[in-house]
């Protein structure tokens, strides 16, 4: 049924009526205040507009790992601060919280007491600081193993090459020189 023209809704705090001179045109059940991105009523069929923005939240990961210790509490803080990088922030406590059931919690305090002390805000980091406490640098898991980097070569002396050097070497006499003449 398509309504056009001018209409009057009113909203009651169960229902919403529209009305198109005087009658009654449609009526709609409201959800319950605490129901957010769901489908609403659940046991409604061939309901054809559902919610195309449906939020994953994070509360009862957070509460999990809360749970654990009170390190945890200090970390999520972190996560959840401006300081932190994370723009998904809900995925990664998600991804936290299923990194942590891959080990013992005493493990898990261990990596997360490191992570607060460097600032670390990704899962990938955290895996490196887990077999860094392991003392296995080559981890037997693939879940661990990773491809590794192809770093540039980076000179970490300042050693100049000797035909450089002696470039430089010329361009500094000949400032010298310009230096110590008189400009007319």
């Amino acid at each position: 049924m398509r309504i056009t023209g001018k209409v009057t809704v009113i909203e009651f705090p169960d229902k919403i009526l529209i009305y198109k001179q005087h009658r009654l045109c449609a009526e709609y059940p409201k959800p319950p205040e605490d129901v957010k991105n769901k489908k609403f009523p659940e046991d409604r069929k061939g309901h054809v507009y559902e919610p195309k923005n449906i939020k994953k939240g994070c509360d009862a990961e957070t509460a999990k790992l809360v749970a654990v210790d009170t390190c945890l509490t200090t970390y999520l803080d972190f996560i959840n601060s401006r300081e932190c990088r994370i723009t998904q922030k809900h995925k990664f406590i998600r991804d936290l919280y299923r990194f942590s059931k891959r080990m013992s919690e005493d493990l898990f305090i261990k990596c997360i007491g490191r992570a607060i002390e460097y600032r670390i805000d990704t899962i990938d980091d955290l895996e490196r600081i887990y077999v860094r406490i392991l003392g296995l640098d080559n981890h037997p898991s693939d879940q661990f193993r990773k491809k590794p980097r192809k770093r540039k070569a980076v000179r970490t002396s300042y050693d100049l090459i000797p035909s450089v050097e002696e470039d430089l070497q010329a361009l500094r006499n000949a400032i010298e020189k310009t230096k110590k003449t008189p400009q007319e």
